[in-house]
């Protein structure tokens, strides 16, 4: 018998939202009958783009931060439709729908299939109470994942140190976490497209060297640490640009940052680009963050074979497989980030190792389907017995 699946999301960018479209490709549906809960808000062609794989998609919106009026709204909403559709399995995507799900379950909201109650699986993709918030808010939010992963059965981790971080916080058992590392197409960075009609686009000199950031432009990716690094550098390497490639909240203090520092036409910024053109852009890739899982441009980099200077958090040190494939840098420190980039442009032979190590090591240990094959073994586990709360 097929599994009903019925899979909740909030963002429509970022890493979260790009693992549920590389699941969602990889499903069998021989074996599940998928649907979809998603927030239009952030960005409403992604619904649509998971609608257009020919899945059923359900609107309700979902706002990133707590706003208690339309939180009830959409938290009713959830439970009205996840009864309606009485899934098998229920798998949350980031802490707001993981929360409504497993509070609705621990409620008695849920209706169960017979003799059991719908499994609730919950990805965090970075627990959300360690983003760069204060100390109240943390606790705050800390207390939240508390309350409701009383109700969840099973955790997925993006990297063992996120599964260490939620069982330390108290978040959950170690015997709820189930640690399974992102998976990327690696096929798809093989073979990267030409550059030139972007640097065109961009002006962008064709002879120069590019060092790029790919990602949101939020809090958490700080941004600002790489502008400093690239005022540093661009002291001493004028032929370097500088490319902020992605969108995000922090888009107009970017942009002052960059003509406070005198960095205009050192530093461009892109917008959004598909992830092969990105790659294509860069001879450096730049990860900044203060907050990360395992972080999915990470991978691509590696699978790109462009060098790698990423920020030393837990989940970076996993996904560089503690520096063999990558420099790593401590967070916030634009000398040692700048530091660390000028070493890959002088030691071609230690670039070169990290780059063949980084794709054998991305090969053996984040390969799509391995990683979708095992979601998938989740989904068909058996739902635990009806409980009463």
């Amino acid at each position: 018998m097929k599994r009903r699946v019925v899979q909740i999301i909030r963002p429509g960018t970022g890493g979260s939202a790009e693992c549920l479209r590389l699941l969602l490709e990889r499903i069998d549906r021989s074996r599940f009958d998928i649907e979809i809960i998603a927030s239009p808000l952030e960005d409403p062609t992604y619904p649509q783009s998971l609608a257009a794989m020919g899945f059923p998609v359900h609107l309700v919106d979902m706002h990133r931060p707590i706003r208690p009026t339309a939180d009830l709204s959409a938290f009713v909403q959830i439970a009205r439709l996840l009864n309606r559709i009485a899934p098998h399995v229920i798998h949350a995507h980031t802490s707001k729908p993981g929360f409504f799900v497993a509070r609705a379950k621990r409620d008695g909201l849920l209706r169960p299939q017979p003799n059991s109650s719908p499994r609730i699986i919950y990805s965090p993709h970075g627990p959300y109470f360690r983003y760069g918030h204060s100390s109240l808010k943390r606790s705050f939010y800390r207390a939240l994942e508390q309350i409701a992963r009383l109700s969840t059965d099973i955790v997925v981790a993006v990297a063992h140190s996120e599964g260490d971080e939620i069982v330390e916080a108290g978040i959950v058992p170690r015997h709820k976490i189930r640690v399974i590392p992102n998976g990327i197409d690696i096929h798809r960075f093989r073979s990267l497209p030409d550059p030139n009609s972007l640097l065109e686009k961009f002006a962008v000199p064709t002879a120069s060297t590019r060092i790029g950031m790919i990602g949101r432009l939020d809090p958490p990716k700080d941004p600002f640490t790489f502008l400093n690094a690239a005022r540093t550098l661009r002291e001493e390497r004028p032929d370097l640009r500088f490319l902020l490639i992605g969108t995000g909240t922090q888009e107009d203090e970017i942009d002052a940052r960059i003509r406070e520092l005198g960095l205009e036409g050192t530093v461009v910024r892109t917008g959004f680009l598909e992830a092969t053109e990105a790659m294509s852009l860069l001879d450096i890739g730049v990860l900044s963050s203060t907050s990360e899982g395992l972080p999915l441009v990470l991978l691509e980099l590696l699978a790109s074979g462009v060098p790698v200077v990423s920020t030393d958090l837990p989940g970076c040190r996993e996904a560089l497989d503690n520096g063999r494939c990558g420099l790593l840098v401590p967070p916030g420190d634009p000398m040692r980030l700048a530091q660390a980039m000028t070493e890959i442009l002088e030691k071609p032979q230690e670039r070169d190792l990290r780059v063949q190590s980084g794709r054998e090591h991305v090969q053996n240990h984040h390969h799509l389907d391995s990683w979708a094959e095992q979601i998938q073994a989740l989904y068909e586990s058996s739902p635990k017995p009806l409980k009463t709360f």
